[in-house]
């Protein structure tokens, strides 16, 4: 009667617990048919309890994932030590959704009787992981097709991403440099001056360009500019990522600029006025090569910040029109409430409109292999006009076809609509100093 008494009790406490569980505990027989399962099996599949009970569980499992999940319950059967089983279920009518199952067999004698164990949803959790493994990918792709060398590192200086354009700017392979330290790469002299740059970054100050003398693999040096912004995780500085330029040709010329100032300097001296004006005029052009610099540096910083920030228009089609991709701003721009919505859209058939049609766009970059600043007038799903500067290119297999257009479009419609009202207002002044001149003559 205490045996009996006691095991009554243990029963209500597991049977309190596992009905109020978030979770779905199930017990199953050596078969695989469902004994038990709590109530959490409604509100996370939408099955009540005793329509499950009864049902083996390769009725739920969907095709793709049927063999591993048999695998793992023959191998719990079997007193195996084996790490929870992802799988996926379906019902008529109903969305798939992903379980995380944990397993453990019933001995009896000796012997398995049945199993028992938890189902957990984590259909957010994979969806969570499939949106980052995708993001990651659109960061790769256009990672290693950047001219500019691309980084990551540690909050101790140890690299741990590099784009494939470090060969062309230091020799190496990415693999070679990934695990060591980026002072393992400089010249001595600039260490110093390199550790405390990196040490102010990591406190969080803010702070300009940094230009640096490398070591390349063969021994030939490398002067290189490099932007950079912190890693941040949970809160916590992680490390540093950013973008190295080869500036070598550029310290080249300005050095010869330099030496070619000094002797000027000193001809300017031992010469007649006529010389004394050449020099002046060389020296405006050097201060607007300068001016040029300073502007396309600018100009470098801004195009960085459109892009990270996403304000620009970002797409991606196929030569026949299909939308691959596109941003937010894009979507926003061409009227759309989602992506999805736009994805719809046919741009090679509806996007153009018949002043502008997209086959000057495919002509000119099937010249050039790309187009910078085109006008375009798009035509939005809903049929309104929208005026836009486009820049693109194309990206081809190893046979030269192309796969996709890539590009930046820029909404200019209030542009032109403000240079037509512009040419209407000059129309109309010209025609009140058509009549004004008509009143004077008839006024004399």
């Amino acid at each position: 009667k205490q045996a009996e008494e006691a095991l009554r009790q243990s029963e209500e406490k597991f049977r309190g617990i596992a009905e109020r569980s978030f979770d779905m505990i199930f017990t199953m027989d050596t078969e695989g048919n469902f004994k038990y399962i709590s109530p959490a099996c409604e509100k996370l599949y939408n099955l009540k309890s005793e329509e499950v009970v009864g049902k083996n569980f390769r009725y739920f499992v969907t095709k793709n994932y049927l063999p591993s999940s048999i695998e793992y319950f023959t191998g719990i059967l079997k007193g195996q030590t084996l790490k929870p089983l992802i799988t996926e279920l379906q019902r008529e009518d109903y969305p798939p959704i992903f379980i995380e199952v944990n397993m453990s067999p019933v001995l009896q004698n000796g012997k398995v009787t049945e199993s028992h164990g938890v189902i957990r949803d984590i259909t957010e959790r994979q969806k969570a992981e499939e949106a980052l493994r995708q993001s990651e990918e659109k960061f790769i792709g256009i990672a290693e097709r950047s001219f500019d060398m691309i980084f990551m590192t540690d909050a101790r200086g140890l690299i741990t991403y590099l784009s494939p354009a470090s060969e062309r700017i230091f020799g190496y392979e990415p693999q070679e440099m990934v695990g060591k330290n980026f002072t393992s790469f400089l010249v001595e002299s600039e260490i110093p001056k390199a550790v405390k740059r990196f040490t102010e970054k990591l406190q969080g100050k803010k702070l300009g360009d940094l230009c640096l003398e490398a070591k390349k693999k063969d021994g030939s040096r490398v002067f290189i500019e490099l932007i950079s912004s912190l890693i941040i995780q949970d809160g916590k500085t992680a490390g540093t990522q950013g973008i190295i330029k080869d500036i070598t040709e550029r310290r080249k010329a300005e050095e010869q600029l330099q030496k070619a100032r000094e002797e000027l300097e000193i001809r300017v001296k031992q010469r007649t006025a006529d010389l004394a004006k050449a020099v002046e005029t060389l020296q405006k052009e050097v201060a607007e090569r300068k001016r040029a610099e300073e502007s396309l540096r600018i100009a470098e910083v801004r195009f960085k910040s459109i892009f990270e920030n996403t304000i620009v228009g970002l797409y991606r089609t196929t030569p026949s029109g299909q939308i691959l991709l596109a941003n937010p701003a894009l979507v926003k721009m061409m009227g759309c409430r989602s992506f999805k919505e736009l994805a719809k859209f046919n741009v090679e058939k509806n996007g153009f409109d018949p002043s502008t049609p997209r086959s000057i766009f495919k002509k000119l970059i099937k010249k050039d292999g790309r187009v910078i600043g085109l006008e375009c007038v798009w035509r939005r799903p809903n049929g309104t006009k929208l005026f836009v500067l486009e820049s693109a290119f194309a990206v081809t297999d190893t046979k030269g076809k192309v796969l996709y257009y890539e590009g930046t479009a820029q909404d200019i419609t209030q542009r032109k609509e403000a240079e037509e009202k512009l040419m209407l207002y000059q129309q109309q002044l010209r025609s009140l100093a058509s009549e004004l001149s008509l009143a004077e003559e008839r006024l004399r």
